[in-house]
């Protein structure tokens, strides 16, 4: 479990109010996005500004907010639990990580950079990409450790060669994460037991 950082409560207390004024799809987008991640929600914001859709005081409020943050919770328990895997499994640990929002995506492949963790993208712009991604990872020992995907790579790509999956944000049809969960937990898994965190 995380606990939000008082910045990403101060970016809940701020759209509080002013998202019960726009129609209930808007709200949809923008509560979708701020489970996802703050630049999820910027972007989202920042996009229904330029269509009118949201005002813009909503997205530069947000974005004085994310200027600020150094980190979020869910980066922070993403540390932590990469730290026991280095610690329990050496270099042969594999994870991989979904999400629904191709800034959430960025935001986790800068920072796992930033710490010197090796990882791979697979979304739908990725086209041949992903397979070499997936090489890399399915190596052993493996050139990258993590797999950052969108739901591109929820459906038809085998990555049981991860035991860990991690559901960074969850989408609204639970379906799309037992696709998810069937990526790794395949017949072929080398793995008596794979790891989901939501």
């Amino acid at each position: 479990r995380v606990k939000p950082t008082p910045e990403e409560i101060e970016i809940i207390d701020f759209i509080a109010e002013p998202i019960q004024k726009l129609n209930r799809l808007t709200q949809i987008s923008i509560l979708q996005a701020v489970v996802s991640s703050p630049h999820a929600l910027l972007a989202q914001l920042e996009k229904m500004a330029i269509n009118r859709t949201a005002p813009k005081e909503l997205a530069e409020g947000v974005r004085a907010i994310v200027a600020r943050m150094k980190t979020t919770a869910k980066l922070e328990g993403l540390t932590t639990l990469v730290e026991q895997l280095k610690k329990d499994q050496g270099i042969q640990w594999r994870m991989v990580i979904f999400t629904c929002r191709r800034e959430t995506q960025t935001t986790i492949e800068a920072f796992l950079g930033d710490n010197g963790i090796r990882c791979g993208l697979i979304n739908g712009d990725s086209g041949s990409r992903n397979q070499q991604t997936i090489a890399k990872f399915k190596k052993s020992p493996p050139d990258i450790n993590v797999i950052v995907s969108t739901e591109a790579g929820s459906e038809g790509v085998n990555l049981q060669a991860a035991n860990i999956l991690v559901n960074y944000d969850l989408p609204w049809n639970p379906m799309i994460v037992e696709q998810r969960i069937g990526r790794i937990q395949r017949l072929a898994s080398l793995h008596e037991n794979v790891c989901i965190y939501n």
